[in-house]
Formats: C-alpha cells, sequence, structure tokens
C-alpha cells in the first residue's frame, strides 16, 4: 500500500496472510454479535422490556411490553423472573462485546502495519476471536468458571496484539 506523508511516497507492505486471517476473524465477531443482538431481542420481548409499539413485533404468545425494569418480587412468577434474567444476560453481553471488541479490533488492523511477529499477530488475533464467541455463549447459559477463562483469554489476548504492534513499532528504523 502506498501511502504519502508530508508530500513523501511511503510504501506499506500488510502480510497478505495476516490481512486475510484478520479479515475473517472480523467478520466472525460481526456475525456473532448481531447473533446475539438477535436473540437478545427475543429475550427482551419474553421479559416483556421493549418499548410499548413493540408489540407488534411480538406474537400472541409474548407478554405486554412497557419498558419493564427488571425488578422480581416473591410474587414474580419463575416464567418472569427466567426471561428477565436472560433479558439482563443478553443485554451484559452486548454490553461487555461494546467494551472489548472495538479496542481489539482496533490494535488488530492497525498491528498489520506494524507487527512485529506475523505468528504473535495470527496467535492472538485467533485466540480473541474464538474466546469472544465462547464467552458469549458461555454467558448465556450461566457457565463459570468458563466465562471468566474464556474473558481472560480475550483480555489476554488484546493485550497481546497491542504490544505486538509496539514492538513492530519500536523495531520500525
Amino acid at each position: 500500500i502506498d501511502l504519502i506523508f508530508n508530500e513523501k511516497m511511503v510504501t506499506v507492505e500488510i502480510d497478505p496472510v495476516g490481512l486475510k486471517f484478520t479479515a475473517i476473524c472480523t467478520l466472525i465477531l460481526y456475525i456473532k454479535y448481531y447473533v446475539v443482538l438477535s436473540i437478545g431481542s427475543g429475550k427482551r420481548f419474553k421479559s416483556g422490556s421493549r418499548s410499548p409499539e413493540d408489540v407488534m413485533f411480538c406474537g400472541s404468545e409474548s407478554r405486554a411490553q412497557n419498558f419493564k425494569v427488571a425488578s422480581i418480587s416473591v410474587n414474580t412468577s419463575p416464567g418472569l423472573k427466567k426471561a428477565i434474567e436472560q433479558d439482563l444476560r443478553y443485554q451484559r453481553i452486548v454490553a461487555n462485546d461494546l467494551e472489548n471488541v472495538p479496542l481489539f479490533l482496533l490494535f488488530a488492523w492497525m498491528s498489520l502495519i506494524c507487527m512485529y511477529s506475523l505468528h504473535a499477530h495470527l496467535l492472538f488475533t485467533g485466540t480473541f476471536t474464538i474466546a469472544r464467541v465462547l464467552h458469549s455463549y458461555v454467558y448465556a447459559n450461566a457457565m463459570q468458571p468458563h466465562r471468566v477463562i474464556a474473558f481472560l483469554l480475550g483480555l489476554v489476548s488484546n493485550a497481546g496484539v497491542l504490544c505486538n504492534l509496539v514492538l513492530g513499532a519500536l523495531a520500525v528504523h
């Protein structure tokens, strides 16, 4: 890739394997995010926490939609308790993705320009992608300590791809 900086042409080489692998992992994370949003939207219908005008999309088996704040009392039916828990669980999966995935993608794509090691880039990018998919699955299914392990794998992978980026930048002459 040729870039112009201060009226000078600079050629930046991007490893084609790293580029393709990063693009595929980005696609996987994008698809996973929208699958989680879709499932979470269904959970919101079941808990009644969508806006009232969304009732037209609910179907006959859903409860009334009224921005229900997730409050559980001793009188709450077991079905509604479960629906509220699943609604909140999916909201937290989405929030956790929004806290972790964008920074990782920024670091991963930046590291293609000046990575220190292609092997490290592929390892950390692949591990992060797998860890985030697993994190969503185990969070949705209330699986501990699996959730913490998946989260920590993602966190370490994020730090790893950032270190690979920084080391690569420092190695540029």
